[in-house]
């Protein structure tokens, strides 16, 4: 691959810190039920042009939305953001919008595993511009 080729920003892997999954008690049985997750997420300059992204997910049960279980994940992804000329609007995007989305799946997945490992229906989330949801949450 060529240097011209070679994106600024180079994603080094991921790790879950933390999951949490307990089934409630709510009848749900032919119910429809809606889902509404709460993500969360939060950026580290580790130096030396590294950084760690933590991208949280839960989601709850509630008297207004009796789910059949609670979950919680949190991961960390390890970025390193090496740029010829310093451009802060560029570094900004690409620490809280490209990020999330090149971790996302990796959640979605984790998310859809543990769920089925719980042998329930899984919990395929969809496939959605993250990113743009932390910016209107902005």
């Amino acid at each position: 691959m060529s240097n011209s080729a070679k994106s600024c920003m180079q994603f080094k892997g991921y790790e879950i810190n933390s999951m949490h999954f307990e089934l409630s008690k709510n009848d749900i049985n032919n119910k429809e039920i809606k889902i509404s997750p709460t993500f969360g997420m939060t950026v580290e300059d580790c130096g030396k042009d590294e950084y760690k992204v933590q991208l949280t997910f839960s989601l709850k049960a509630s008297d207004e939305n009796p789910l059949p279980f609670n979950i919680d994940v949190t991961m960390t992804g390890d970025f390193e953001l090496c740029m010829e000329e310093e451009n802060d609007i560029l570094k900004e995007a690409l620490l809280h919008e490209n990020t999330v989305a090149i971790m996302f799946p990796f959640l979605r997945a984790v998310i859809a595993s543990l769920t089925t490992t719980a042998n329930i229906n899984p919990l395929i989330l969809p496939v959605i511009n993250i990113a743009n949801a932390f910016n209107n949450d902005k």
